[in-house]
């Protein structure tokens, strides 16, 4: 496949205007700041206190809202799907805490914390090199009893959390041009009957990992689908290397996710025809569904080892050991929007935003999102080489350093050494010739500044799925660096509504990361007075 012109936020972001072409500005400049510097504290990302000030101002201002700037987002996200013509649609959900007071219209969450549920749907490309291209679709969710509490906040309220996996699948299949082949892809928290029913349904292509050994139909009598797939003859093998896992504690812990050392093993992969049996009557649902599952197993765990086991519920066909292997890779492909959620919570720094509001939080994300992908497809760029630059040069291609805030694009990317090039795009620094490995680098080196690390629902209530069109398509730690000089805190401008002030990056010749300054319980230090805020 030859790879697209590497993402750019503030050309996502162009797509929708707010009414008014001085907002219109004010997000292609944020935009373009946060692209350069995405770990960065607010104050440290503007270095100037007017582009501070405007920050602040666009974040209360009533007219500016996170859903166009996500519907941006989607719509550049769904026309490079178009160009890749095949992809996979991957869902998850994640839980994004911020520490302190509670923030105004999120909700309290097990660590004492607030926040909301964030349930994301990532495309990557379905040829095996899995390019991040952007997000589909994005839903809020937050947990409230109160009437008042549902309607003041801008996330949405389930009665039934498990319906947002139907929601944002209804959602991308509407908006996904029809000669895009989008296959979603679902950890075990989609195995419901009520999701599977949908996608039979409305003929969806999907992968979605099951967790319960459901009953089949049989000739004689209903069966477990485990007995099923024992008696599955293997259609292919394959020699792996499975990473090491640290495992989990306390609720969370459970076989599935036991911790294990990295090993190299062998997968035995297996795939029937079964017909699932409705789990509960419902008027809504068939009383069975037949379905394509895929056996994955491992051949010769070691002793005391939890062994590799999945079943893989899906649509696609499973005629040729081809088509088993490529369901197999796209589950595999799954990861990636773990790894988006860490680009997100690591290298855009989300969860340290000092906001006061979910609504400022959510504005926020939206402008995070793209750069998130963006951070995802510039390790793709720095794991697989570049394509060769158009002859405007690499830049023309898309690939140039990122602009400063209003200002002109940098120089492009070094082609003698196109993967350090690539990386530098980020902020990152290369180890200088000769120096020793986490050696400290002369001042001035490297581009970093700091260190560190739409299709939402109705407010306060169910949104409603549009059910889209029946149609089957064929089947086809690098550290940025912080300045050695920070602006004074005080000299900074306050924001009208949403953020406290945060402390500057400290640098000591011990370190050259941006710490920010913490309590003695190892939260961001806050203002003793209720003043307004800045972000970190």
């Amino acid at each position: 496949m030859h790879a697209p012109p590497l993402l750019d936020a503030p050309a996502d972001l162009a797509r929708r205007s707010f009414g008014d072409a001085r907002l219109d500005r004010r997000v292609q400049t944020v935009s373009a700041a946060l692209q350069a510097h995405p770990s960065c504290s607010f104050p440290k990302v503007f270095e100037d206190d007017a582009a501070l000030e405007g920050f602040y101002r666009l974040l209360a201002n009533k007219r500016v809202s996170y859903r166009p700037l996500l519907d941006a987002h989607f719509e550049a996200s769904r026309e490079r799907c178009v160009a890749a013509e095949s992809v996979l649609a991957l869902h998850d959900s994640s839980l994004f805490q911020f520490g302190g007071d509670l923030r105004e219209g999120a909700f309290r969450t097990a660590k004492d914390k607030s926040g909301f549920l964030g349930h994301v749907c990532l495309a990557v490309t379905a040829d095996g090199s899995r390019l991040p291209l952007g997000l589909l679709g994005m839903i809020p969710v937050v947990r409230f009893d109160d009437p008042e509490e549902v309607v003041a906040s801008p996330g949405t309220v389930y009665e039934v959390e498990s319906e947002r996996w139907i929601d944002l699948v209804a959602v991308v299949e509407d908006e996904l041009d029809r000669s895009v082949h989008c296959v979603h892809v679902m950890d075990s928290e989609g195995d419901f009957y009520e999701l599977l029913n949908y996608f039979v349904e409305h003929d969806c292509a999907f992968v979605v990992r099951l967790c319960h050994n459901r009953r089949i139909v049989s000739d004689d009598a209903p069966e477990r689908l485990i007995t099923a797939l024992r008696r599955a003859p293997v259609r292919l093998r394959r020699a792996v290397r499975l990473s090491p896992r640290k495992g989990e504690t306390g609720q969370n812990a459970s076989g599935r996710h036991a911790a294990r050392d990295e090993r190299v093993t062998t997968l035995e992969v297996s795939a029937v025809t079964a017909s699932i049996l409705q789990t509960r009557p419902n008027a809504g649902t068939r009383e069975h569904l037949p379905l394509n599952i895929v056996h994955v197993t491992e051949a010769n765990p070691p002793d005391g080892e939890e062994p590799v086991s999945w079943m893989l519920a899906t649509s696609e066909p499973i005629e040729t050991d081809e088509q088993i292997a490529a369901i197999v890779d796209a589950y595999r492909a799954r990861w990636m929007i773990e790894e988006w959620f860490k680009a997100l919570k690591t290298g855009c720094a989300y969860q340290e935003r000092q906001i006061e509001t979910l609504d400022g939080l959510l504005i926020v994300f939206g402008l995070l999102a793209p750069v998130a992908t963006r951070l995802l497809a510039l390790r793709w760029f720095g794991r697989n080489e570049p394509p060769p630059p158009p002859p405007g040069g690499v830049a023309a291609a898309g690939v140039g350093r990122p602009a400063a805030a209003g200002g002109p694009p940098g120089p492009p990317v070094a082609r003698r050494r196109p993967r350090r090039g690539v990386l530098g795009l980020g902020g990152f620094r290369a180890p200088q010739p000769g120096a020793a490995r986490g050696a400290a680098a002369p001042d001035g080196a490297g581009a970093g500044r700091c260190g560190g690390g739409g299709g939402g629902g109705e407010r306060g209530s169910i949104i409603s799925r549009p059910a889209p069109s029946s149609r089957r398509r064929a089947a086809v730690s690098l550290v940025p660096t912080c300045p050695t000089t920070s602006p004074s805190p005080s000299s900074r401008p306050s924001s009208p509504n949403g953020a406290r002030p945060a402390s500057p990056c400290s640098s000591s010749p011990s370190s050259t990361a941006c710490r920010s300054r913490t309590s003695s319980a190892g939260r961001p230090e806050r203002p003793s007075s209720p003043s307004p805020a800045s972000s970190s």
